[in-house]
């Protein structure tokens, strides 16, 4: 069976090229045009332009967040200041102390999207860059989180799918982990409702790519598992997975 990675995330907005200025400064990080290296290498955030772009509602579900990333930081006062300084907003509502995994700060982008910052997770080492680790305040990309009604069903689609290792954090469900150091979790959210794909009335807001050889043996599986086929494209098809989120396979140098 030919190999499948999760390699890359993209996120919706109104202007691609200021939104990756935004998340290239709030790591310190490599960024070109509408794109950003989180880890300096390969693993990329690409950002692309939503017509009639509608940012996403926090904690409502009127157009929910979806999926959110998590930012780990050795010092979250500083991190928090740095992102604000940059143009990002503190959320409304914060969830304060969790009994496990700590206290976190939501905040949200320029452009709305909610992302947290919070310390390091438990059992996962940090992947930083020569920068980064030089740094006396880092914050580097932790995790990629989906909001779902079934966190034990997206997971295991997940899971199946791209053979991902599983790793305990923070004493919770386990995470999911890619060789290129993106991290899966999921969140079971109450009356969760899915996203819309293409239109903006509660918009994908941000999904993930994979990539392979062999596109048609993968959407196959992925088929099998759970996901729904929604457009086949020249170099990549656009699926939706068990809660509704779309994502992409997409064949290997596209």
């Amino acid at each position: 069976m030919a190999d499948i990675a999760l390699d890359s995330i993209a996120i919706d907005c109104p202007d691609p090229a200021a939104l990756a200025s935004f998340y290239a400064g709030l790591m310190g990080v490599p960024a070109g045009g509408d794109w950003v290296n989180p880890y300096g290498d390969d693993t990329e955030i690409w950002f692309q332009q939503a017509d009639g772009y509608q940012p996403p509602t926090w904690p409502t579900q009127e157009r929910g967040q979806q999926v959110h990333l998590e930012f780990v930081t050795n010092n979250q006062a500083a991190a928090v200041e740095h992102a604000l300084g940059l143009g990002a907003t503190m959320a409304p509502e914060q969830p304060g102390e969790h009994e496990e995994h700590g206290a976190w700060v939501v905040m949200l982008d320029p452009v709305g999207h909610p992302f947290c910052l919070c310390p390091p997770f438990d059992n996962i080492e940090p992947k930083l860059t020569a920068a980064q680790r030089e740094a006396e305040t880092w914050i580097a990309l932790g995790a990629i989180t989906f909001d779902c009604p079934s966190g034990e069903q997206l997971w295991q689609f997940y899971r199946q799918l791209a053979n991902l290792d599983q790793q305990d954090v923070n004493g919770a469900a386990p995470a999911l982990v890619a060789d290129t150091g993106v991290m899966l979790l999921v969140q079971q959210v109450e009356n969760y409702a899915p996203p819309t794909w293409p239109t903006q009335e509660r918009g994908q807001q941000m999904h993930i790519d994979f990539h392979t050889s062999d596109r048609e043996e993968h959407v196959q599986r992925a088929i099998e598992f759970g996901a729904m086929l929604q457009v086949k494209e020249k170099g990549f098809t656009v699926l939706l997975d068990p809660a509704g989120h779309p994502f992409c396979i997409c064949d290997d140098n596209d």
